[in-house]
Order: structure tokens, then sequence, then C-alpha cells
């Protein structure tokens, strides 16, 4: 079964979403039986490469909020990363273009799963416990060096163009789907999950969508098996 997401690194919604999706195929066990494809959504293209205020600047000036209020919203998101094992020190982020962090991520995703994985793990990392500028070139060259890509590689993507189309091309597919912000999981192209949601809650759309794969393939209408026939076998 193939469960798609789309996300960004930035969004501290998507680390905690994607760290709370894992735990639930964990708890699952299903082994094999799940399929996860990483989808880039640039949520901010017209970011900066570093704004000047932090994340609870940045509420206060947009939402017209006091200090104590922003802060209080950014402590109740820390709270939940901290619930999931993440450290997360977000207030004191700023957000910053991630066009070029998302290219470099779907080069890694052509390599292997193990490979984006270890990758994004490290961009989340780098954003929302080390506050660094993940839209600087050292600081993504440093993290797909550890990835276990080679740094000359990534150093040729940088400075060119490659993999922006799979960037553009992976959230015009998303809007396609009704994706306007994200994470969004599409599971089996069946459920549509918006948002942040719960372990359990993953657990379930997840359960009563294998349970409808395991009853379609039971389906006498869709069996078809070898037989014999006068013309001959077949």
């Amino acid at each position: 079964m193939l469960i798609e997401y789309w996300s960004d690194y930035t969004c501290p919604f998507c680390c905690i979403a994607e760290a709370r999706l894992k735990k639930a195929l964990s708890q699952m066990n299903l082994g094999g039986r799940v399929k996860l494809v990483f989808k880039a959504f640039e949520l901010y293209q017209e970011a900066p490469q570093w704004a000047e205020r932090n994340i609870v600047e940045a509420m206060q000036h947009t939402y017209g909020i006091s200090e104590a209020d922003a802060r209080a919203k950014v402590d109740r998101i820390e709270s939940m990363a901290r619930g999931e094992g993440l450290e997360f020190n977000y207030g004191t982020a700023h957000t910053c273009n991630t066009f070029d962090a998302l290219r470099v991520a779907k080069y890694a995703q052509t390599q292997s799963e193990e490979m984006l994985e270890r990758y994004s793990h490290l961009m989340f990392e780098d954003f929302f416990a080390k506050n660094l500028r993940i839209s600087d070139h050292e600081v993504i060259l440093d993290a797909a060096e550890k990835a276990g890509m080679k740094r000359s590689d990534v150093k040729g993507i940088l400075d060119g163009d490659r993999f922006a189309k799979e960037v553009r091309r992976d959230e015009q597919e998303g809007y396609m789907l009704g994706v306007r912000a994200v994470p969004f999981f599409a599971v089996a192209r069946k459920y549509s999950i918006p948002g942040c949601i719960e372990t359990e809650q993953f657990k379930q759309v997840i359960a009563r969508a294998i349970a409808e794969e395991e009853a379609e393939s039971l389906d006498p209408d869709k069996m078809k098996g070898m037989s014999c026939g006068p013309d001959g076998c077949r």
C-alpha cells in the first residue's frame, strides 16, 4: 500500500506528523506492506534566504498578537514535538527559503529511501533544533554529506537548477489532489489526511485502507485464474 506525503522542512507540523506516522507504522508491525513516498511542497516560494524576524516575532507581526500570545502558540507546538521525542527550538528559528533543500531531497530520493530519510531528519534537526539557515548551501552540503551523498555531486546540483522541475511537479500533483497546506497525506489515493493528526488516528486510517485493499483482492468479480478450455490452456 502506498502512502504519499507532501512536506516542507520549515513546517513544524510536517516534522511532528512524519514522526507520528512512522511510529504508527512501527506499532502496526506491517513490515514491507506500506511504502512511503515523499513529495516536495515549498510553502513560501517568496521566502527570503533568511527572515529578519524569528518565529515569535513573525507571529506577532502576522497575526497582530502580543508576544505572550505568540510565545504560548510556540510553546504548544514545541510541547507537541517533545511528546514525539523531538528537540524543538521553534520560537528562535527564522523562516528561510527551502527550495534548494527540497531539490537536494529529490536527488536523495533517486539514490535510496534510506538516504532521503537520513537527509530529511538532518534538515528538520538543523532548522528546528539548531536553528540553522537551511537555505545556506554549506548547511545543505553538510547535511547531504552526513546522509551519505557525495559533496561534489550535491554542489553540482546546488550550483545549477537540477531537480527544480521535480519539486514543482510534486507541487502540481499536490494541487490536483487538493493540497493547499502541509503536511498532507494520501493513503492509497483513497484517504486524504490534511494536517498533523495523532498516532492512533494514523493507525485507524491505515488499518481501514488495508482492510479495504484485502477485501478487494478477495472480490470474485476481480479474480481470474488460469484455466483450460477447448481451445487450449491459458
